[in-house]
């Protein structure tokens, strides 16, 4: 299955018989097959037509919005009936404080060891960069194990950002000259590093939505992450286990590997926020659907899935815990 990319700022999406055709407002590209299409992603100002959105709603394929900086604007989704059932279900799940408690800890603890995990990596490949990193990644592994004691979704979330706190502050001691990082800063991202990051976990975050979508779970009623005003909840629950395998990595390893220069991100004279420029913008999607092909492993796992399938799966393994009111386990890498 294919995620289709609408990037470019005269991009359109069209419709020619069973197929979606993809170019400029002045012309058209080649047909693609609808049946190949699981996902659509319109970065920036592109457009669909309106013959291309009744096909998108014929065959229930979400349609994503991302904007220029990098901010998941939502989705365009079509009336799902099997949603029905879970939404009632979930509805009834978040007014338990138990099961919200029980399911919310295990995304904080999925998250904190994966940022565990992606410190101590770095940490072995470079012994001399290796104590900062390793001091931190101790007191996540000391977090992580402090969310099964927790007594309230409020102290999960105190936490998760104090994981947070620690992750990003030794963040910057991973990247190479010329890159830096001093803090997270979003909404807009004021420098390059954060402006990758940002439009990673957007990226990352239509993946998740679509998976939620496709199974049949309400994207919008979450557990650690409260309903609010149509934002994708449960969407952002799950995404925190895969943001420092999926994105954090990728951002690292490109810049490091001089993949970018600074030149290709841009300064807003209005908002002093930090775009990438679309051509680096269009190599940074290419690499993040080229890590959704990696395969990553879980002990006792018959099939090594990649992280394509493991989304997925783990959407899968969240409607379980919570049909079967039991414990959700996280993916975790280690």
């Amino acid at each position: 299955m294919t995620v289709l990319y609408v990037t470019r700022e005269d991009g359109l999406l069209g419709r020619r018989g069973e197929a979606f055709v993809y170019g400029t407002r002045d012309g058209r590209g080649a047909p693609i097959p609808s049946a190949d299409v699981e996902s659509v992603v319109v970065v920036g100002d592109g457009s669909l037509s309106t013959p291309a959105l009744h096909m998108l709603f014929e065959k229930n394929i979400p349609v994503h919005y991302i904007s220029r900086n990098g901010w998941y604007l939502g989705a365009t989704l079509a009336a799902r009936e099997r949603v029905r059932t879970w939404r009632r279900l979930q509805d009834a799940l978040v007014r338990d404080p138990e099961t919200v408690l029980r399911v919310a800890s295990g995304f904080v603890a999925g998250k904190l060891l994966n940022q565990w995990s992606t410190l101590r990596r770095f940490a072995r490949r470079h012994s001399e960069r290796s104590a900062p990193l390793r001091v931190a990644a101790e007191e996540l592994a000391s977090l992580a194990r402090s969310t099964g004691t927790a007594e309230s979704v409020d102290e999960l979330r105190g936490i998760e950002g104090r994981g947070a706190a620690v992750y990003f502050a030794v963040f910057g001691d991973m990247l190479n000259p010329p890159w830096f990082f001093r803090d997270r800063n979003r909404r807009p991202p004021r420098d390059p590093v954060n402006a990758l990051l940002s439009f990673g976990y957007a990226m990352l975050l239509t993946h998740v939505v679509t998976a939620l979508v496709v199974f049949g779970l309400e994207p919008t009623v979450g557990f650690l992450h409260p309903e609010h005003r149509g934002r994708p909840s449960l969407a952002l629950d799950l995404m925190e286990e895969f943001r420092p395998l999926l994105v954090d990595r990728l951002v690292v390893g490109l810049l490091n590997q001089g993949i970018f220069t600074p030149e290709q991100f841009v300064r807003d004279s209005e908002d002093g926020g930090v775009t990438i420029e679309p051509k680096a913008r269009r190599r940074f999607i290419r690499e993040f659907e080229k890590r959704l092909g990696l395969k990553g492993s879980v002990a006792g796992e018959e099939r090594i899935l990649t992280y394509r399938e493991r989304i997925p799966r783990q959407v899968r393994a969240l409607a379980e815990s919570l049909a079967e009111r039991k414990e959700y386990l996280p993916f975790t890498v280690v």
